[in-house]
C-alpha cells in the first residue's frame, strides 16, 4: 500500500512541479539568517546588530548594510551571489576591509 501511495503521490502531485527561482531567491534574500555570510567581513557583533535592525524595521540585510554604508552594492552582489548561497563562500574576503 505504501508503495502504491508513493507512486500515486509522485504521479498526481510531484511530477511537473517547477520551482519559481525568482520567488525562491527573494525569500532567501528576505531571510535574516543570511547575515552569517557577512560574519567574516563585518564581525559577529555587527552582524547581530544588523539582524536585529532587519527584524525591527522589516528590512533586508542588504538594505541595512547599504544604509549604514558598511559595504557597496557591488560587494554585496559578490557576497550574496547564488553560488555562495548554496555552497561555501567563494568571495575573496581579503578585498573587504574588516569593519568591526
Amino acid at each position: 500500500m505504501l508503495t502504491q501511495a508513493i507512486s500515486s503521490l509522485d504521479h498526481k502531485c510531484i511530477q511537473g512541479i517547477q520551482a519559481n527561482e525568482q520567488v525562491c531567491y527573494d525569500a532567501v534574500m528576505r531571510s535574516v539568517g543570511i547575515v552569517t555570510l557577512l560574519d567574516p567581513i563585518l564581525g559577529h557583533a555587527k552582524c547581530d546588530e544588523i539582524g536585529k535592525q532587519c527584524i525591527a524595521e522589516n528590512k533586508t540585510i542588504q538594505q541595512v548594510v547599504l544604509e549604514q554604508e558598511l559595504l557597496t552594492q557591488e560587494q554585496l552582489d559578490e557576497i550574496f551571489a547564488f553560488s555562495n548561497l548554496v555552497s561555501e563562500v567563494t568571495a575573496q574576503h581579503e578585498l573587504f576591509a574588516q569593519v568591526s
